[in-house]
């Protein structure tokens, strides 16, 4: 039989190395100090969850979700793992298990602004535009002052076809935008919509799901 040895002290101060190492962007070494704290203490729930955030980072999505699934385990009441977690999901467009996780984000704490948002992005390329029309907007609801609310609300409208909406939205979002990619893309997605309005065209977009795993 096997008996596992615990010393929390020493996991505690390797964790908090790593996650120091994580913040400042050193993930390599990071993750070495992160695997030497789980390896004192396998329930060290923060470790594992810092390691997913230092795989989140660099990409690497399987592993991320792997180590946050194992911290959910230990922690199932952390809403910031299951919006991570669903995070990771939708790059690998996991759409309905991003989904499945932003709801439980929610649950957790019906407030999470980040998770309503996402919640949306993952509805919406699933081809569900009333749904994530509903999530846009309770984010906006939460955080009026956040510009992605209604750049992404606007979105929505173009895709159904109602210009009038979108112009709308996107003029509320350039008002608020101070980064200039982001304007950039408002500018030219209002071009679109102002442009199809002008046609007198009133076509929605389809909605093919795209729920498919391209890694």
């Amino acid at each position: 039989m096997k008996i596992e040895v615990v010393n929390v002290s020493q996991s505690e101060e390797k964790f908090e190395l790593g996650k120091n190492l994580v913040q400042e962007g050193e993930f390599e070494k990071a993750e070495l100090m992160l695997k030497k704290a789980i390896k004192l203490n396998s329930k060290n729930a923060e470790a594992h969850f810092w390691l997913g955030v230092s795989f989140f980072n660099k990409e690497e999505y399987k592993r991320a979700i792997f180590v946050l699934t194992k911290f959910i385990s230990l922690a199932p009441d952390n809403y910031k793992a299951y919006g991570l977690r669903g995070y990771n999901h939708y790059e690998l467009f996991e759409l309905e298990r991003a989904i499945s996780d932003y709801t439980k984000a929610i649950e957790l704490n019906p407030d999470d602004v980040i998770s309503y948002n996402n919640r949306g992005l993952a509805h919406e390329k699933n081809g569900e535009y009333e749904l994530a029309l509903e999530d846009y907007t309770k984010a906006v609801e939460l955080e009026p002052n956040e510009v992605s609310g209604y750049y992404n609300r606007g979105n929505i409208y173009l895709k159904l076809a109602e210009y009038e909406k979108a112009l709308d939205e996107y003029d509320r979002a350039l008002e608020m935008s101070n980064d200039e990619w982001l304007t950039t893309c408002i500018k030219m997605n209002r071009e679109t919509a102002e442009r199809m309005l002008s046609k007198g065209e009133r076509k929605v977009w389809g909605r093919t799901p795209v729920n498919i795993r391209f890694r």
